[in-house]
């Protein structure tokens, strides 16, 4: 992920590298995205230039959030003990992305 800004300074103290990595590593990008007048700030992850979701920051731990990808991509809630928000146009791109992850895992 490309970062900006004056070194020293936190842009995004929410961020995590981990999340960040994980969802490089099975194919994905990765942007900041905010609102300057709430302090909301959120994940936006793309595959091929279009949106697939975007997640509150700070994240849930990549492993509750896989395992929340199947009740997610059927429009439920997730069963995971994080608070978080996901917002995704399209379940079958969270089916993908748990088809991803779950060949990630088999590795």
């Amino acid at each position: 992920m490309t970062r900006g800004g004056m070194a020293g300074i936190a842009l995004c103290p929410d961020a995590d590298d981990a999340f960040e990595r994980y969802f490089e590593s099975i194919g994905y990008k990765v942007y900041w995205e905010g609102r300057i007048e709430t302090g909301e700030r959120w994940y936006e992850i793309c595959d091929d230039g279009a949106l697939v979701f975007q997640i509150s920051m700070p994240p849930p731990p990549i492993a509750e959030l896989v395992a929340d990808l199947p009740h997610l991509a059927e429009g439920r809630s997730g069963v995971g003990p994080t608070n978080y928000w996901i917002a995704c146009e399209d379940n079958e791109r969270l089916r993908e992305l748990l088809r991803r992850a779950t060949a990630e895992s088999s590795r």
